[in-house]
């Protein structure tokens, strides 16, 4: 999981990096951006963007749909 905005280093170029070492790696992105689309994040199914503020359920859907899992027991 991982902010869009941070200092130093933004999200998306986090992201990059990790791909380049681990390329299906599953990426959840949280942003409070409202200008920000799902066309910004990088190629690839196993990347999601949550807007803040963020319900654990909608986070543990989104877990479950990348690592195929079943986090509802945490809801």
């Amino acid at each position: 999981m991982t902010d869009i905005r941070m200092p130093k280093l933004d999200g998306l170029e986090l992201i990059k990096r990790l791909r380049e070492e681990t390329p299906d790696l599953p990426v959840v992105v949280m942003t409070g951006q409202t200008d920000m689309g799902d066309g910004a994040l990088p190629e690839g199914k196993a990347c999601r963007m949550l807007k803040k503020p963020i319900r654990l359920a909608e986070l543990a859907d989104v877990i479950d749909d990348l690592i195929g899992g079943d986090a509802g027991s945490i809801r």
